[in-house]
Protein backbone atom coordinates (compact mmCIF):
# COMPACT_ATOMS: atom_id res chain seq x y z
CA UNK A 1 0.00 0.00 0.00
CA UNK A 2 2.96 2.29 0.65
CA UNK A 3 4.14 1.87 -2.97
CA UNK A 4 7.42 1.69 -2.07
CA UNK A 5 9.99 0.22 -4.56
CA UNK A 6 12.28 -0.95 -2.18
CA UNK A 7 9.87 -3.53 -1.69
CA UNK A 8 9.77 -5.10 -5.33
CA UNK A 9 12.61 -7.47 -4.90
CA UNK A 10 11.47 -9.38 -1.77
CA UNK A 11 7.98 -9.31 -3.57
CA UNK A 12 9.91 -10.42 -6.72
CA UNK A 13 11.01 -13.72 -4.51
CA UNK A 14 6.77 -13.84 -3.06
CA UNK A 15 5.78 -14.05 -6.65
CA UNK A 16 7.18 -17.37 -7.08
CA UNK A 17 6.43 -18.92 -3.52
CA UNK A 18 5.03 -22.68 -3.82
CA UNK A 19 1.72 -20.90 -2.16
CA UNK A 20 -1.00 -19.57 -4.23
CA UNK A 21 -2.18 -17.32 -2.05
CA UNK A 22 1.06 -15.66 -1.32
CA UNK A 23 1.85 -15.03 -5.06
CA UNK A 24 -2.03 -13.77 -6.02
CA UNK A 25 -1.34 -11.10 -2.97
CA UNK A 26 2.82 -10.70 -4.36
CA UNK A 27 1.15 -9.84 -7.88
CA UNK A 28 -1.74 -7.30 -6.57
CA UNK A 29 1.28 -5.85 -4.70
CA UNK A 30 3.81 -5.36 -7.62
CA UNK A 31 1.05 -3.66 -10.26
CA UNK A 32 0.16 -1.14 -7.28
CA UNK A 33 3.95 -0.38 -7.06
CA UNK A 34 4.68 -0.17 -10.73
CA UNK A 35 8.06 0.30 -12.16
CA UNK A 36 9.97 -1.17 -14.61
CA UNK A 37 11.02 -4.11 -12.38
CA UNK A 38 7.54 -4.63 -10.99
CA UNK A 39 6.20 -4.10 -14.47
CA UNK A 40 8.60 -6.79 -16.13
CA UNK A 41 8.06 -8.98 -13.47
CA UNK A 42 4.49 -9.20 -14.45
CA UNK A 43 5.22 -9.97 -17.80
CA UNK A 44 6.79 -13.04 -17.43
CA UNK A 45 4.19 -14.39 -15.15
CA UNK A 46 2.63 -14.58 -18.47
CA UNK A 47 4.55 -17.45 -19.11
CA UNK A 48 3.69 -19.03 -15.40
CA UNK A 49 2.22 -22.50 -15.52
CA UNK A 50 -0.51 -21.93 -13.46
CA UNK A 51 -3.35 -20.73 -15.55
CA UNK A 52 -4.93 -18.80 -12.25
CA UNK A 53 -1.25 -16.73 -11.97
CA UNK A 54 -1.54 -16.27 -15.48
CA UNK A 55 -4.95 -14.82 -15.21
CA UNK A 56 -3.79 -12.77 -11.96
CA UNK A 57 -1.13 -11.10 -13.88
CA UNK A 58 -3.25 -10.21 -16.55
CA UNK A 59 -5.86 -8.46 -14.85
CA UNK A 60 -3.33 -6.51 -12.92
CA UNK A 61 -1.68 -5.15 -15.92
CA UNK A 62 -5.27 -3.84 -17.01
CA UNK A 63 -5.91 -2.27 -13.65
CA UNK A 64 -2.17 -1.10 -13.26
CA UNK A 65 -3.17 1.04 -16.60
CA UNK A 66 0.25 0.38 -17.56
CA UNK A 67 1.14 1.15 -21.49
CA UNK A 68 4.59 -0.84 -21.31
CA UNK A 69 1.51 -4.01 -20.93
CA UNK A 70 -0.05 -3.12 -24.01
CA UNK A 71 2.01 -5.04 -26.09
CA UNK A 72 2.55 -8.27 -24.14
CA UNK A 73 -1.03 -8.55 -23.89
CA UNK A 74 -1.19 -8.33 -27.64
CA UNK A 75 0.94 -11.38 -28.12
CA UNK A 76 -1.23 -13.60 -25.90
CA UNK A 77 -4.19 -12.21 -27.47
CA UNK A 78 -3.04 -12.97 -31.29
CA UNK A 79 -1.13 -16.11 -30.36
CA UNK A 80 -2.20 -19.08 -32.05
CA UNK A 81 -4.34 -21.21 -30.17
CA UNK A 82 -5.70 -24.39 -32.71
CA UNK A 83 -7.47 -25.85 -29.87
CA UNK A 84 -9.42 -23.41 -27.91
CA UNK A 85 -7.31 -23.64 -24.81
CA UNK A 86 -6.24 -20.00 -23.74
CA UNK A 87 -9.84 -18.70 -24.94
CA UNK A 88 -10.50 -17.63 -20.88
CA UNK A 89 -6.97 -15.78 -21.17
CA UNK A 90 -7.53 -13.93 -24.41
CA UNK A 91 -10.84 -12.87 -23.04
CA UNK A 92 -9.68 -11.55 -19.68
CA UNK A 93 -6.47 -9.84 -21.59
CA UNK A 94 -9.02 -8.00 -24.01
CA UNK A 95 -10.47 -6.97 -20.84
CA UNK A 96 -7.21 -5.43 -19.80
CA UNK A 97 -6.43 -3.93 -23.15
CA UNK A 98 -9.67 -2.04 -23.06
CA UNK A 99 -8.76 -0.85 -19.43
CA UNK A 100 -5.21 0.49 -20.15
CA UNK A 101 -6.83 2.52 -22.91
CA UNK A 102 -4.57 2.58 -25.35
CA UNK A 103 -5.58 2.78 -29.27
CA UNK A 104 -2.36 1.65 -31.00
CA UNK A 105 -4.06 -1.26 -29.76
CA UNK A 106 -6.99 -0.76 -32.56
CA UNK A 107 -5.42 -1.57 -35.86
CA UNK A 108 -4.28 -4.72 -34.07
CA UNK A 109 -7.80 -5.41 -32.78
CA UNK A 110 -9.12 -5.20 -36.50
CA UNK A 111 -6.98 -7.69 -37.98
CA UNK A 112 -7.56 -9.99 -35.18
CA UNK A 113 -11.48 -9.60 -35.67
CA UNK A 114 -11.20 -9.99 -39.39
CA UNK A 115 -8.95 -12.89 -39.51
CA UNK A 116 -10.50 -16.17 -40.09
CA UNK A 117 -9.99 -19.43 -37.82
CA UNK A 118 -11.25 -23.19 -38.67
CA UNK A 119 -10.39 -24.57 -35.98
CA UNK A 120 -12.65 -24.40 -32.35
CA UNK A 121 -15.25 -21.92 -34.37
CA UNK A 122 -17.04 -21.13 -31.12
CA UNK A 123 -14.56 -20.09 -28.79
CA UNK A 124 -12.64 -18.37 -31.74
CA UNK A 125 -16.02 -15.74 -32.08
CA UNK A 126 -16.24 -15.51 -28.42
CA UNK A 127 -12.44 -13.89 -28.65
CA UNK A 128 -13.85 -11.88 -31.47
CA UNK A 129 -16.75 -11.14 -29.97
CA UNK A 130 -14.78 -9.84 -26.56
CA UNK A 131 -12.38 -8.02 -29.24
CA UNK A 132 -15.23 -6.00 -31.00
CA UNK A 133 -15.99 -5.18 -27.03
CA UNK A 134 -12.46 -4.08 -26.72
CA UNK A 135 -12.53 -1.64 -29.79
CA UNK A 136 -15.54 0.24 -28.78
CA UNK A 137 -13.78 0.57 -25.23
CA UNK A 138 -11.02 2.04 -26.57
CA UNK A 139 -13.23 4.19 -28.90
CA UNK A 140 -12.52 6.88 -31.75
CA UNK A 141 -13.36 7.27 -34.87
CA UNK A 142 -11.47 4.26 -36.50
CA UNK A 143 -13.07 2.06 -34.32
CA UNK A 144 -16.50 3.41 -34.73
CA UNK A 145 -15.96 3.45 -38.97
CA UNK A 146 -14.76 -0.11 -38.10
CA UNK A 147 -17.69 -1.18 -35.61
CA UNK A 148 -20.08 0.41 -38.09
CA UNK A 149 -19.03 -2.00 -40.73
CA UNK A 150 -19.16 -5.07 -38.98
CA UNK A 151 -22.68 -4.13 -37.72
CA UNK A 152 -23.71 -4.44 -41.34
CA UNK A 153 -22.77 -7.62 -41.91
CA UNK A 154 -25.04 -9.08 -38.91
CA UNK A 155 -24.62 -12.16 -37.34
CA UNK A 156 -23.27 -12.85 -34.09
CA UNK A 157 -20.33 -10.60 -34.46
CA UNK A 158 -22.37 -7.52 -36.04
CA UNK A 159 -24.67 -7.74 -32.94
CA UNK A 160 -21.47 -7.16 -30.31
CA UNK A 161 -20.52 -4.14 -32.84
CA UNK A 162 -23.86 -2.22 -32.43
CA UNK A 163 -23.73 -2.99 -28.91
CA UNK A 164 -20.54 -1.65 -28.61
CA UNK A 165 -21.45 1.43 -30.79
CA UNK A 166 -24.57 2.04 -28.70
CA UNK A 167 -22.19 1.78 -25.64
CA UNK A 168 -19.55 4.29 -27.33
CA UNK A 169 -22.86 6.88 -28.05
CA UNK A 170 -23.74 6.36 -24.72
CA UNK A 171 -20.14 7.35 -23.20
CA UNK A 172 -19.97 10.30 -25.67
CA UNK A 173 -23.21 11.87 -24.48
CA UNK A 174 -22.61 11.68 -21.24
CA UNK A 175 -19.32 13.10 -21.59
CA UNK A 176 -20.71 16.38 -23.25
CA UNK A 177 -23.58 16.43 -20.52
Amino acid sequence: KMGSRDAVQGLTQAAYHTDNRVRMEAIRSLAGIGGREATLLLIDLLQDKDQSIRKQAIVWMGNSKNEKTLQPLLELVMKRDVLGRSVAEKKEALLAIGRIGDRRALEPLFMLVRKRHWFALGQWEEVKISAVETIGCLGGEFARNFLEKLAALGGRIGQASSAALETMGQRTTDSHE
